[in-house]
């Protein structure tokens, strides 16, 4: 899919690699929006 981008699959790989070197990262930004978004739709419930 990114060839037809001009993307080479040296990028592609460094792409993939940063990817899973910020995993767990990505999973605490994750249960963060997961929390704030629970917030808010328990502070609009009380209306």
């Amino acid at each position: 899919m990114y060839k037809e981008f001009g993307i080479s699959e040296k990028i592609e790989k460094l792409a993939e690699e940063a990817e899973q070197a910020l995993k767990k990262e990505f999973e605490k930004i994750d249960l963060a929006c997961t929390k704030n978004s629970l917030k808010v739709l328990r502070s609009f419930s009380k209306i």
